[in-house]
């Protein structure tokens, strides 16, 4: 794994701790910006055209994941998107899926070796 600092990733999650942990785990690969409201993660996308991937969780107040995604292929549909929850795969991530909204769905706690092959295979690199 090496190194890529051309690659720009979004996080957005309302748990401070998992916003903390995915930037420790991934910072040293790419540019990480984090959020931690479906707002404000629409907000960073319209001043970071340079963001390349999105993960988000599924389970937010207000607007949860899905809810997010559907408003960031509104106005960024080739920005690959994909879904970290606590929960379990269900219907609604299949379908999410199916309809390629999400590139896919990772259930915590994930590995960071699953983050990095989804991004790498999702942005077509040879890391």
């Amino acid at each position: 794994m090496k190194t890529n600092k051309s690659i720009t990733i979004l996080y957005v999650d309302d748990e401070e701790i998992n916003l903390f942990l995915f930037d420790k785990f991934f910072s040293g690969l790419w540019n990480i910006f984090t959020a931690s409201s479906g707002s404000e993660g629409l907000e960073i996308l319209e001043k970071h055209s340079e963001i390349n991937f999105i993960f988000s969780d599924m389970n937010m107040p207000v607007m949860n994941g899905l809810e997010f995604i559907r408003q960031v292929k509104l106005n960024f549909p080739s920005i690959p998107c994909s879904i970290i929850s606590g929960y379990s795969f269900s219907l609604e991530m299949d379908n999410a899926i199916i309809e390629n909204l999400i590139k896919g769905f990772f259930q915590k706690p994930y590995t960071n070796k699953d983050i990095i092959d989804h991004v790498e295979k999702g942005l077509n690199l040879s890391l």
